[in-house]
């Protein structure tokens, strides 16, 4: 009977170890993997350090709630301050409050000019036809309108409430009248803490694209603060064009989303995105990039993981695996075939 050397029972033993304890880590690790989520929700709050948002719209109607300055060039528009009688101006200047409103009928809106790092919410209505649009921006905004001229379903006016006229009244309401040939500008910077009312028409297109994101993203709503400590906020039923989903592109699983799931999204070194939202009968989210981290649950206690483990990334793999046996034994082949290996055996002997 042969003697087994204590070396080699050690050695296998090891092995079988080693391999176990490497099965159990791979199983119970989750790297930063590459994700493609769409959703479809009727808010989304998130922070950006991108320098703008969204592009020329026409709106029928803009409200901005929460001025900070106003700067009017006109051809000549009449408005009435306080009590006073119309005036007509060519030059208006006014200084808001957190408290202002403005309101704008019948103007081109540009994009929105972002100061360092904002936290955005983007809103549509419960019962959204696409052409109602909201975002409420935790940091100022810079935003260019120009009038457009008036017609029998659109006037083209403004008015503001509570606002220091300069050179002329403090803390009082502004109404004026666009010229009726269009092309009156203004320039407005917003409170640090204001909402943007957008209302065009059905042809009105609002959305952006590559938008980067700081931070990690929260399914909830966010306080006045900019915190997300508000109510959940659920996702919206999938469309028949956008799917409620989240694809793991390494390992290529995707997993369904329920209507009732919360979801919090963790990017790795701020490698994510908003590639692509629109709005339609909600707002339509693509989101992209590298995550450390992903879950989902029924409520905040119940928030699990779902990323992807090492060993699904290792078997996504098993192909490559695979085929290094194969390529060890094609070199195999071509080195007998040269007679290499069987000159060393030679030599061994």
């Amino acid at each position: 009977m042969s003697h087994i050397p204590h070396w080699r029972t050690l050695t296998v033993l090891f092995i079988w170890i080693g391999t176990g304890l490497g099965v159990v880590w791979s199983s119970l690790t989750h790297p930063p993997t590459t994700v493609s989520v769409s959703i479809n929700v009727r808010q989304l709050s998130f922070r950006t350090n991108a320098p703008g948002l969204l592009s020329e719209t026409d709106d029928n109607l803009l409200v901005v709630s929460g001025l900070g300055t106003l700067d009017m060039t006109s051809r000549g528009a009449p408005v009435t301050i306080g009590n006073a009688r119309p005036t007509t101006l060519k030059v208006l200047r006014v200084n808001g409050y957190p408290s202002t409103s403005c309101t704008f009928y019948g103007v081109r809106s540009s994009g929105l000019s972002l100061r360092g790092t904002s936290t955005l919410t983007l809103l549509v209505p419960s019962a959204s036809d696409g052409a109602s649009f909201k975002i409420h921006s935790h940091g100022a905004v810079t935003l260019s309108i120009t009038a457009q001229p008036p017609s029998p379903q659109v006037p083209s006016s403004f008015s503001c409430t509570k606002v220091d006229v300069v050179e002329r009244q403090k803390a009082v309401a502004i109404d004026g009248t666009f010229n009726r040939q269009g092309g009156d500008s203004i320039t407005l910077t917003t409170a640090q803490d204001v909402q943007l009312d957008f209302r065009g028409s059905k042809a009105t297109a609002f959305g952006d694209t590559a938008i980067p994101i700081v931070g990690t993203v929260r399914l909830w709503e966010v306080g006045p603060a900019g915190d997300t400590r508000g109510k959940p906020v659920l996702l919206a039923p999938p469309s028949k064009d956008f799917k409620n989903e989240v694809v793991f592109e390494a390992v290529g699983q995707k997993i369904g989303l329920n209507t009732n799931d919360l979801l919090e999204f963790i990017p790795h070194h701020n490698d994510f995105y908003l590639r692509k939202f629109g709005v339609g009968d909600g707002i339509h989210v693509e989101l992209h990039g590298t995550l450390e981290g992903l879950k989902l649950g029924a409520g905040l206690k119940d928030l699990h993981s779902v990323m992807p483990s090492t060993f699904d990334q290792i078997d996504a793999r098993r192909r490559f695996l695979v085929s290094i046996p194969a390529i060890a034994a094609v070199l195999l082949g071509i080195l007998d075939k040269m007679g290499l290996l069987k000159k060393k055996n030679e030599a061994e002997t």
